[in-house]
């Protein structure tokens, strides 16, 4: 905590308390948001990810709205699955990581 810094710089002490509890409250959190921008550029890497016209939607861990989205737009690539209505972050990394594992899986 800053008040524990304190201690070791006083200086630090003059800092106004609401931007001392912002401070601690990004200091908290910087790990989670760390890795979750993370997430988005890896998600962006896999955009050009091609999907095989034969690959098959059943993943666990999608939702069966997402499946049936995605088996009805038959996206060609992820960047195309992103479009589809109420596609979820979740569920493009599902993808993403399946296409991977995927043996017929190309790179545009």
């Amino acid at each position: 905590t800053l008040a524990r810094l304190g201690m070791i710089w006083p200086e630090l002490g003059g800092i106004d308390p609401t931007i001392i509890a912002a401070l601690e409250i990004d200091a908290r959190y910087a790990v989670y948001l760390d890795r979750q921008d993370a997430s988005v550029a890896a998600l962006r890497r896999d955009e050009a990810a091609i999907i095989p016209r034969d690959f098959s939607f059943a993943i666990a861990g999608l939702s069966s709205e997402m499946r049936q989205k995605l088996e009805r737009a038959r996206p060609a690539t992820v960047a195309h699955a992103a479009q589809i209505e109420g596609m979820t972050p979740a569920a493009l990394m599902l993808l993403a990581s399946h296409l991977k594992r995927a043996p017929a899986a190309k790179s545009a």
